[in-house]
């Protein structure tokens, strides 16, 4: 192979077969992505730790003074290029969580959606087999699209934060980012009929200057490709408690090349939890109350929609992650989703997501017969009354199963996750990194503050590793002879090492990439 240009190294190498995506062309657009944004992306990850600092210092969220003249402008967002597109229509998409895996990326392009969303972040784990067979599996569907009609193909890069290791330029790494984007699109321009549109979710976007960051690399590929601007639009996922301040911010730094705004609620529960986790004001209950009759997501949902309607564009709902099982049960999750979602299209969403195909025809319903408006959200009228609305702590109780069920989704995703597999199913449902992370999060905070129960028990490191090691042990007596081929034994150390530290790791994949660099997971190649 020609790894030209001179200043790449590909680390683990590259089997022919994979050579059609990282080709000289690819790699050329790498290198030119990397000298031009790589500084960048490294100022803005540290202008989050100072960020940070200053919440510590008692300065909360707000919005900005600086940009009110952006909020109290008239703009809109660009429109699509190509009119006669379908991509407004966001009614429903399917999440690809397993964008390596030929037979479920085929029913998904088939599944009837408006969309398919190919997910590089949250279910997605970054070994080098997955990157090339997931960009290859793009490249054969996109090749495909010339002979049958697909479903718009929006991609979901990795988040600003993740490196890729595996190529190195100039001796650094690239940005995980970086590489999605550059591989993709260059496979788009290479092999798609339709060049008039090409489309992105925009993960973990903490505030409008990461927006800008996000308005320039598309619009130096642009120019790079020799296309028209605007032809990329990306749909910014508004997972962070941050960014809800500056959503109006975000839409107009990125008005030529964005969709809208979606409400990723997991990676935002998340995001709360880690921004306030020095403050014991702000320990949350368990995960399953936190649904959106809490204040600081009823504000959160209506914030997005209200912005979208002022500026043009769509706001889109979060994901079912309800799995098949049997009959019986899939018929009960069809109708809960269906009524889960006819709740959002009430209240003004555009669409929302699934995690799994057969669930596309739930939310098509839901959306084509709107049932009567129902009460939503109470948004207050004054930019301090919102803000003190999207900082309200919910309420709820924190029980022993709260605790377990904390235990068992972060051991079982970390475990996916060494093992290549990424998205992790449990009890009918698929967990991803954004709900690992709450799980792992709110145990951390428990510990660190020795919050009691419900019933009165003090949360414990010894408690949790207590619960913990009774799980693998379950887990190790029900795969019997199969527990040789999981990295349950890995993933139980790698927890006890998050729960059991004082400084809180900010994001899991920055420990646990190291393994899948180090790991047999290449071997596949």
């Amino acid at each position: 192979m020609n790894l030209q240009p001179l200043e790449i190294q590909l680390k683990s190498g590259v089997p022919k077969r994979y050579e059609a995506v990282l080709n000289s062309s690819s790699l050329s657009l790498l290198v030119a992505l990397h000298k031009h944004f790589e500084v960048r992306r490294q100022q803005l990850l540290n202008q989050r730790e100072v960020i940070y600092n200053n919440i510590v210092a008692g300065h909360k969220p707000t919005f900005l003074p600086e940009t009110k003249k952006i909020r109290d402008g008239d703009w809109r967002v660009d429109p699509v290029k190509n009119r006669s597109s379908t991509i407004l229509d966001r009614t429903v998409d399917v999440v690809c969580w397993r964008v390596f895996d030929e037979k479920f990326v085929d029913e998904c392009l088939h599944s009837g959606a408006n969309g398919v969303q190919f997910d590089y972040d949250d279910s997605f784990s970054p070994s080098w087999y997955n990157c090339l067979e997931s960009q290859m599996l793009l490249r054969k569907f996109v090749q495909d699209s010339k002979l049958q009609k697909f479903p718009d193909m929006l991609v979901r890069p990795r988040s600003l934060n993740l490196d890729e290791g595996n190529v190195l330029i100039e001796g650094k790494p690239i940005s995980g980012t970086l590489f999605d984007f550059g591989v993709w699109v260059n496979t788009w321009h290479a092999n798609s009929q339709n060049l008039d549109e090409c489309y992105f979710y925009i993960p973990k976007i903490e505030n409008h200057l990461e927006a800008r960051w996000w308005n320039d690399v598309f619009s130096f590929t642009e120019s790079y490709l020799k296309i028209e601007k605007g032809t990329f639009k990306g749909l910014v996922l508004i997972e962070n408690i941050l960014a809800s301040f500056e959503m109006e911010e975000i839409l107009y730094e990125l008005r030529e090349h964005c969709l809208g705004l979606n409400t990723g609620k997991w990676d935002y529960i998340f995001s709360f939890i880690k921004k306030f986790r020095h403050d014991p004001s702000f320990v949350l209950p368990d995960r399953s109350e936190l649904t959106i009759d809490q204040t600081f997501l009823g504000a959160y949902e209506a914030l997005l929609i209200k912005t979208c309607q002022k500026r043009g564009c769509v706001a889109t709902g979060g994901m079912a992650p309800n799995l098949r099982q049997n009959s019986q049960t899939d018929e009960k999750n069809y109708k809960n989703i269906f009524t889960a979602k006819s709740r959002g299209a009430a209240v003004g969403l555009a669409g929302e997501l699934v995690a799994d195909p057969i669930f596309v025809g739930a939310v098509q319903e839901a959306f084509s017969n709107k049932s009567a408006p129902v009460p939503s959200f109470s948004l207050a009228d004054t930019e301090e009354g919102i803000t003190e609305q999207l900082l309200c702590v919910p309420y709820g109780k924190i029980t022993n199963d709260g605790i377990n069920m904390n235990v068992k989704v972060i051991l079982n995703y970390v475990e996916s996750w060494l093992r290549g597999e990424g998205g992790c199913p449990l009890e009918g449902a698929v967990e991803d990194l954004a709900t690992a992370e709450i799980s792992r999060s709110q145990l951390w905070q428990w510990i660190k503050f020795g919050v009691k129960t419900s019933k009165g028990e003090i949360i414990t490191l010894a408690l949790v590793s207590s619960a913990l090691r009774s799980l693998a042990k379950e887990i190790e007596i029900q795969l019997g002879e199969k527990f040789s081929q999981h990295k349950y034994k890995c993933a139980e150390e790698m927890v006890k090492h998050m729960l059991n530290t004082d400084r809180f790791i900010g994001f899991m994949p920055d420990l646990l990439y190291s393994h899948l660099l180090t790991d047999n997971n290449k071997a596949r190649l």
